[in-house]
């Protein structure tokens, strides 16, 4: 014969294991509901892209006092610069057109310093070859700032981005990754790692 003592434990335990069935049931449909508004919810994305390569230049110019009032002479001046010119790729997965707006290189420094700097446009483009003629042989096709893509069209071109540091502060960087503004559409971010690249969104 069964006590009392005995069935009501037996009934306690058996309303523990049912209440935790119960728990881990629960937590699995938040977790399905959670995965299927993730999954479903969010809009595929509207472009792809890569860094194809990345040549840096660093410039330093000493610009020499000139007089000034009382015969006193200016001292002289340093000038640093590193000059980034990415080759990059994108296309576009959309199902309609997808109007470039700006592409911004971010550079991020020890102390957690960013340093932003847009593409340069077409007419400056030109410009830093003539006045750097030394890496004119590696001008590309500039990758104009209102291109549009026609759904699954890829193209290529060049970025050129300035950033006012000395080649020692361009080797300490924490990293380096370029942002692909379009119209309308979600942000596209292209991470640089060393020599390999990785793509990601930014809503």
């Amino acid at each position: 014969m069964t006590s009392p003592t005995a069935s009501f434990g037996h009934r306690e335990r058996g309303s523990a294991v049912t209440a935790l069935v119960s728990v881990i049931a629960a937590l699995l449909i938040i977790g399905a509901v959670i995965a299927a508004f993730y999954y479903f919810g969010t809009p595929p994305p509207t472009s792809m892209g890569r860094v194809l390569s990345i040549d840096v230049y660093p410039i330093h110019n000493q610009s020499q006092g000139n007089l000034i009032t009382q015969g006193v002479r200016a001292q002289n001046v340093a000038f640093n610069e590193v000059i980034v010119l990415a080759n990059i790729e994108l296309q576009n997965k959309a199902k309609v057109p997808i109007h470039l707006f700006d592409v911004a290189g971010y550079l991020y420094q020890p102390g957690a310093n960013i340093l932003r700097n847009s593409a340069a446009g077409e007419k400056n483009f030109h410009r830093v070859f003539l006045a750097y003629p030394d890496f004119k042989s590696k001008e590309g096709t500039p990758l104009p700032l209102d291109t549009v893509l026609q759904p699954g069209q890829k193209v290529q071109g060049q970025l050129i981005f300035h950033y006012p540091i000395t080649l020692k502060q361009w080797k300490a960087r924490s990293r380096m990754h370029l942002v692909v503004e379009w119209q309308h559409q979600n942000n596209l971010i292209l991470k640089l790692k060393g020599s390999q690249t990785a793509t990601s969104w930014q809503r």
